[in-house]
């Protein structure tokens, strides 16, 4: 959120947005849940891309842990 806000004390909602949805959908190291999953039961959209296809070792690797 320190770099949403300029020098000058404005703020730039668009910065502010990404680092709040960051933020909901961070899993919390003890439960591992995002605030996200935990209040609306998925992870909410953000300005990062999904990948569509994931290789399968991807996936294996992902099962793993």
């Amino acid at each position: 959120m320190r770099g949403a806000v300029s020098i000058t004390g404005e703020l730039n909602t668009n910065e502010a947005t990404k680092a709040l949805l960051t933020h909901r959908n961070t899993p919390n190291q003890e439960t591992n849940i995002s605030p996200a999953v935990a209040v609306y039961g998925y992870s909410l959209r953000d300005h990062l891309p999904r990948p569509r296809h994931i290789r399968r070792e991807w996936d294996e690797i992902l099962d793993a842990r």
